[in-house]
């Protein structure tokens, strides 16, 4: 009520227009830049500025990429970044939540500089931290993005201006396989953190793609289109993940593949492969390669059901005549779990041969299903749900 005239003026209340000046004015050291950014997000202030938050945020956002996150241009600055910090994930999350309505486009510059720091320092050992961790970024970067859709002509110019260092992210879904040292190794050794940071990264990736984050179009002439890596890498690295010899890895990048299929494939329906990096239009070829090389492993042909599956999830086309027989004819030596990732494909497949029917293929085995009383676990340890394979 006592500002109601600031609402409709667009004008700031006079104290908060002198809190904004302090902030922008770079006479000021960090460390009053930073307790004036501390004040907005403690409760009630972050509720009192939030009808100018507007017009606060790109002062708000300059300072935390300047004195949070390492910003070179700020060489007077005497606090360090930390990291992915406390005080900088109040800031996203009161940016996701509260702010979430007053998000301007000049400030994309610094939104982009935060988040590539926080990209660069967003593992942790701690698996709910590395959870909240992911969640925060997934969802600012759906919010930016989602804003710019929103209110640029033309995306993939404005999108220039959100430019992410996504460097890092080739180093987590490539990061090297080690021992873990057995079933009880730590969290922290080598191994095991290996593994977690592919999963991560294959989070990190499908929060992109589920942005519509431009990864896979080929850069034009004018404008670079945002990459700061090539989409050669970015598959080249799904395709190391699929051969990484840890089950929840593979499995995982071969859903993220049939997605990375299934978009490479509506542009080809659009007619816009032009559009798209030449790396992908081979994308299918080499995942079906890989697919197939696991035939020679041992157990490969588990490891073939649980590819084939996933794939399919999200691009029912990559089961075609040839790896249906193919993968048909080892049935039989599947183990129950395997059994069901086979048969679940099978639901989603869409071969186009009319004269192809599939229950008949599979019909020779159905006897042997229904008989088969051997149990599929679900979960882990004490908590593990054993159910019979008829179920």
């Amino acid at each position: 009520e006592k500002w109601r005239d600031t609402l409709t003026s667009g004008r700031l209340p006079g104290w908060l227009g002198q809190l904004k000046d302090k902030l922008d004015d770079s006479s000021h050291g960090p460390h009053l830049r930073l307790f004036i950014v501390r004040l907005f997000l403690n409760q009630p202030v972050t509720s009192i500025v939030k009808p100018w938050i507007e017009v606060l945020m790109p002062s708000i956002l300059s300072t935390a990429a300047k004195d949070l996150c390492g910003e070179q241009s700020s060489r007077h600055s005497k606090i360090r970044s930390v990291g992915y910090n406390y005080f900088l994930k109040d800031l996203v999350f009161t940016i996701c939540d509260t702010w979430r309505s007053g998000l301007p486009m000049i400030a994309l510059r610094d939104a982009a500089h935060i988040m590539s720091h926080i990209l660069k320092y967003i593992f942790t050992a701690e698996t709910e931290v590395l959870k909240e961790n992911v969640l925060s970024f997934s969802t600012m970067l759906k919010l930016w993005v989602s804003k710019l859709k929103e209110e640029s002509t033309n995306f993939d110019v404005s999108m220039e201006s959100f430019k992410l260092d996504l460097s890092p992210l080739v180093e987590y879904l490539t990061s090297a396989a080690a021992p873990t040292g057995g079933a009880h190794a730590k969290a922290t050794s080598r191994g095991t953190e290996g593994v977690r940071k592919r999963l991560m990264g294959l989070d990190l990736f499908r929060a992109l793609l589920e942005a519509d984050y431009p990864l896979l179009r080929r850069p034009t002439t004018s404008s670079s289109l945002v990459r700061t890596v090539p989409a050669g890498k970015f598959l080249d690295a799904i395709l190391d993940c699929i051969k990484f010899p840890r089950k929840e890895v593979m499995e995982f990048s071969c859903v993220i593949a049939g997605c990375l299929l299934g978009m490479i494939q509506a542009a080809s329906t659009r007619a816009n492969t032009a559009d798209l990096d030449s790396d992908c239009l081979q994308f299918r070829q080499s995942v079906t390669n890989i697919v197939d090389s696991m035939y020679g492993r041992k157990d490969g042909i588990e490891s073939v059901a649980v590819c084939i599956r996933s794939i399919s999830l999200n691009f029912p086309a990559f089961i075609t005549r040839d790896i249906l027989f193919k993968s048909l004819s080892t049935f039989t030596r599947l183990q129950s779990r395997g059994k069901y990732m086979y048969l679940d494909a099978l639901l989603k497949a869409s071969i186009d041969e009319a004269e192809l029917s599939i229950p008949n293929l599979v019909s020779s085995h159905l006897r042997n299903l229904l008989s088969d009383l051997t149990q599929v676990a679900f979960g882990r340890a004490t908590k593990m749900l054993r159910l019979p394979m008829v179920q």
